[in-house]
């Protein structure tokens, strides 16, 4: 369906604007139709083509389904499509936030909700998508969601279905998350060459799949202490069961203590309920996103107890600059806090000088800034 601007009324789909109920995971169909005037012009006429975008790719998508391909030639398919969707979709994303971004702030969630009811439909169809939309756990970035990001399959029901979610979980910021495991692949194999059998702590571990990476790279040697805390516990059994198919595949044992700990409530209670060592090398690199500066300073802080004489504390976060913040946060309601080195050099500044530090990108995509302190 396309749009008139010559109209006085917006019409979204026809079959409806499908939009998660309030109650578990059923679908409310609600119709859209508000008036052109309600909104900014060119804000809007960017949504609409978002919208004709779409509906076009999904078209091609069900022609081509029709056939009866098979995976071969659904991933062959997938790969062509993406090559001019992604330029064009990568573009849309750009305009619109400088758009948002321009707009009184009283106006700022009408024009949300727009955007959210006109394009639901088109982007709720695929695993990533729906688990962003619908945040099972009550929050963004769990673990599932970051394993769609780690592994990067070609999931979905439908051909577009999948087309949406390899389009999604290849946008910069989440391409970050796997090259960053490069990154802390050559932290952790700087510091075996100076530690024999370091002891190494993961915050907000998630499924840990950095871990899984090094560990693979030792192979039958492996070295280290390893202690991850999350406070999902659904995450922890996924990490705990995947530890022991490792151990069992490659005929080796891991070191590893897995902890379920809130960071708020280590904050609170310090080092009195954690029973853990001085370790040397302690790690978050997916957890300073959601706090401000002031709770990340505590955090910070706190987590410096744990780190021996010697010893590393790196801060990982989402850098500026993000070009898709009109998909993950408009969209996707997944708000994060990006930060500057100048950021991230404001809040090391306060630690005093017992500790030095320095602050880095991972340097394929620059889309993570990461603040290592030493405890000199």
């Amino acid at each position: 369906m396309n749009y008139d601007t010559n109209k006085t009324t917006r019409v979204g789909p026809q079959v409806g604007t499908a939009k998660p109920s309030t109650k578990g995971n059923s679908l409310e169909k609600t119709r859209v139709v508000d008036t052109v005037e309600m909104y900014d012009t060119p804000f809007f006429n960017e949504v609409r083509s978002a919208y004709n975008l779409l509906l076009h790719t999904k078209e091609a998508c069900d022609v081509f389904e029709s056939g009866n391909p098979d995976a071969s030639m659904v991933e062959e398919y997938i790969g062509f499509q993406l090559r001019t969707f992604t330029y064009l979709f990568d573009k849309h994303f750009e305009r619109l936030w400088d758009m948002y971004i321009k707009l009184p702030g009283i106006e700022q969630e009408k024009h949300q909700k727009l955007y959210q009811d006109t394009l639901f439909s088109l982007l709720y169809v695929s695993p990533y998508t729906q688990r962003v939309y619908d945040k099972p756990l009550g929050y963004p970035g769990d673990y599932q969601m970051m394993i769609y990001l780690y592994e990067n399959d070609l999931l979905g029901d439908t051909v577009y279905g999948k087309l949406i979610h390899r389009y999604s979980v290849n946008i910069p910021t989440a391409i970050a998350n796997r090259t960053r495991i490069n990154f802390f692949n050559k932290k952790v194999s700087a510091l075996f060459e100076d530690v024999s059998n370091p002891k190494i702590m993961s915050v907000a571990c998630g499924p840990a799949k950095e871990l899984f990476s090094l560990w693979q790279m030792q192979g039958s040697e492996l070295r280290g202490e390893y202690t991850l805390l999350d406070f999902e516990q659904r995450g922890l059994e996924y990490v705990k069961n995947q530890i022991l198919e490792f151990e069992q595949h490659n005929s080796v044992h891991v070191h590893s203590t897995v902890i379920q700990c809130d960071i708020k409530e280590l904050i609170k209670q310090h080092k009195s309920n954690l029973n853990v060592v001085p370790q040397d090398l302690v790690y978050a690199i997916g957890l300073a996103d959601y706090f401000s500066d002031k709770a990340l300073d505590k955090i910070i802080r706190t987590l410096l107890n744990y780190v021996k004489p010697g010893g590393t504390l790196i801060i990982g976060n989402v850098a500026t600059g993000d070009s898709h913040r009109a998909y993950t946060e408009l969209l996707g309601e997944w708000f994060v806090n990006h930060r500057s080195e100048e950021d991230m050099k404001r809040i090391a500044d306060g630690l005093g000088s017992a500790y030095s530090y320095r602050i880095e990108f991972e340097p394929i995509t620059q889309k993570n800034i990461f603040l290592t302190i030493s405890y000199d």
